[in-house]
């Protein structure tokens, strides 16, 4: 796990400054996975992330955009300034028929959350930073957390490195760089509005 997180030292570095939330799916394909988070997959727009965070940011409170990053059999969504993905209604949604989905969020004031769903069903659900302290309330704490020291300054590689473990996938930071399918996306509230039980895991 050591060795992972110094691979994703990148991640917590100031100068990167990364506000957003990425998800990993598998067992789904990239319009399924737009059309949970609510986007049109007609409407793909080429961006890089720096560029969907640009357009976002002028549009704060109208949407926010969802990078798209289709790798083998894994479908990455990167939400700039959002944190759709880590909303358990969403990730039973994109998780439901034998898929998974792992989430990470983290936004501009330091706090994030770790949410996992495998098959429809919220199998993690807990704010990194906390959840090494048993004597605190978690819903759904992994037994895999056990192996994973989130510290303050280093819980974004701890984060990706988790994220590889469990999904296989290793997070290439060549794809914050490069122009992928961009598609706009509402608040999860506006989204899920109706909707009982939808940010309980």
């Amino acid at each position: 796990m050591r060795s992972l997180m110094e691979r994703y030292a990148w991640a917590d570095d100031p100068a990167v400054d990364l506000t957003w939330c990425v998800s990993v799916i598998e067992g789904s394909d990239e319009a399924t996975v737009v059309r949970v988070f609510g986007g049109d997959s007609v409407d793909a727009r080429p961006m890089t992330f720096r560029e969907a965070e640009a357009d976002a940011g002028e549009h704060f409170g109208e949407y926010t955009n969802l990078v798209v990053v289709c790798h083998d059999h894994h479908v990455v969504a990167m939400d700039s300034y959002g944190y759709s993905g880590t909303v358990p209604e969403i990730a039973r949604r994109a998780s439901t028929g034998r898929g998974k989905m792992f989430s990470f969020h983290t936004d501009v004031n330091g706090n994030s959350r770790i949410v996992q769903a495998i098959d429809g069903e919220i199998v993690a659900f807990f704010e990194p930073l906390f959840v090494n302290n048993r004597d605190l309330s978690h819903p759904r704490r992994p037994a895999w957390v056990e192996d994973v020291e989130f510290r303050p300054g280093h819980v974004q590689a701890a984060a990706l490195a988790v994220m590889e473990q469990q999904t296989g996938l290793a997070f290439d930071r060549a794809w914050l760089d490069e122009p992928h399918p961009t598609y706009r996306i509402p608040d999860p509230d506006e989204l899920l509005q109706g909707v009982e039980n939808a940010r309980l895991p």
